[in-house]
C-alpha cells in the first residue's frame, strides 16, 4: 500500500517523523488484529455500519400511484434561466 502525505512547511521534522511512528504502529496493530481476528475493528462499529448499510436496500414502497410519483417529480423541477457570457 502507498501513501501520500501533504506535510505543511511549518511542521517541525521530529514532529512530523513521531507522526509517521504513530501511523505505521497504528497500521501494523490494525493488521496484526485483522489477521488475528478477520474482523477489521474490535469496537463493534463495523459489525453495526454493515449492518445499516445493508438494511438500507430493499424495494421502493409507497402509497402513491405511478402517476403522482411522476407528478409530484416534474413539480419538484425548477429551471433557472441563467445570463451566461462567453
Amino acid at each position: 500500500m502507498l501513501v501520500t502525505i501533504n506535510v505543511p512547511d511549518s511542521l517541525p521534522q521530529e514532529r512530523l517523523w513521531q507522526q509517521i511512528r504513530e501511523i505505521k504502529e497504528n497500521f501494523r496493530q490494525e493488521a496484526e488484529f485483522i489477521k488475528r481476528t478477520g474482523k477489521m475493528s474490535d469496537d463493534g462499529e463495523c459489525e453495526e455500519d454493515m449492518r445499516l448499510f445493508w438494511e438500507s436496500f430493499g424495494s421502493w414502497e409507497d402509497d402513491r400511484t405511478t402517476e403522482e410519483i411522476i407528478k409530484d417529480i416534474y413539480g419538484a423541477r425548477k429551471t433557472v434561466e441563467r445570463s451566461i457570457q462567453l
